[in-house]
């Protein structure tokens, strides 16, 4: 990114401004005087009379994706990228299948997604499923065991009835289809699937498409 769209971002400033702040050596990257122009990497400091400023703007979004749309960046016009219509890239923490709705964090923080949904994560993620066939208190203990499924063990998970079809399920962990596959495990089928909350983030009222930013 060069050093003019890192600086317009971070301070807010008219060029006129910025450019001000470098004829008076109030801005320097390594230490040293450089154009507007730089082209500033990860690793090069930019200072402010003495004091670093982050070289690349972090942004962070609560997205509720819609039924239909999908988690990956590509080309597909159903792509959550051509939905949101962001001057920036985003990358999602805690993807959601096609067929599935809800909230999903969207940031280009890396760490901070990793922190989210890495391996080490121990943010739980709640979930409203609606089932083709009426819960039984069966159905309800077969989907609280653990299941081995791409090769390890699940952590076992909290599920709830809320009505004769719908159940909330609170899940520990990121396997791919893992309601679904519990779900099917317990003689049932998913209908709707929609997740409500990670961690301390919720959904809320927001309303499918909507994005909402936010400082974590």
């Amino acid at each position: 990114m060069r050093l003019y769209s890192i600086l317009k971002n971070s301070l807010k400033l008219t060029k006129k401004e910025l450019n001000e702040y470098v004829v008076n050596h109030r801005i320097t990257v390594n230490g040293e005087k450089v154009p507007f122009t730089s082209i500033i990497e990860d690793i090069d400091i930019v200072e402010i009379d003495g004091k670093r400023i982050q070289a690349i703007p972090f942004y962070y979004y609560l997205y509720y994706k819609p039924r239909g749309v999908l988690s990956t960046i590509s080309k597909d016009s159903r792509s959550y990228i051509h939905q949101i219509n962001l001057p920036h890239k985003v990358s999602p923490a805690g993807r959601l299948d096609k067929d599935s709705e809800g909230l999903m964090i969207l940031s280009n923080d890396g760490k901070f997604l990793n922190e989210i949904t890495g391996d080490a994560s121990i943010l739980d993620k709640e979930y409203i499923v609606k089932v083709k066939y009426k819960i039984t208190n069966e159905f309800i203990e077969s989907m609280k065991k653990s299941y081995s499924m791409d090769g390890k063990m699940t952590t076992p998970a909290k599920v709830s009835k809320i009505d004769d079809y719908t159940c909330k399920v609170i899940l520990y962990e990121g396997i791919y289809h893992q309601i679904r596959r519990l779900v099917k495990n317990s003689s049932n089928l998913v209908i709707e699937l929609k997740r409500c909350r990670i961690g301390n983030y919720h959904l809320g009222n927001m309303a499918p498409n909507e994005l909402i930013e936010f400082k974590p």
